[in-house]
């Protein structure tokens, strides 16, 4: 193991920041770098965006909030300004 990189395997395996939680089977991270790889039963979620993602695996990298998520399933509550005459409702948006 690098020096700067950690495998965590777990039930879950866990990475939280103050605005993120990474939760998988498998994680790889590389604090140097920013780089994560998770595999197996993978959950993210971000608190600032609302966003909740689940896949088979991913790659992100916590530095540049970038990433690649592989068969996904997610939601958000996306942020809408009301303006006259527009609808909004407070349901989750699910993809």
């Amino acid at each position: 193991m690098d020096g700067d990189t950690y495998t965590l395997h777990g039930n879950p395996a866990e990475v939280e920041s103050s605005t993120v939680v990474f939760r998988a089977d498998d994680i790889v991270f590389n604090r140097e770098t920013g780089d994560l790889e998770a595999t197996g039963h993978v959950f993210f979620h971000d608190f600032v965006k609302n966003q909740r993602i689940w896949a088979s695996h991913l790659t992100y990298n916590t530095d540049e909030e970038t990433g690649k998520f592989y068969d996904v399933v997610g939601e958000t509550r996306p942020h809408i300004v009301a303006k006259p005459g527009i609808l909004t409702t407070n349901n989750p948006f699910h993809f």
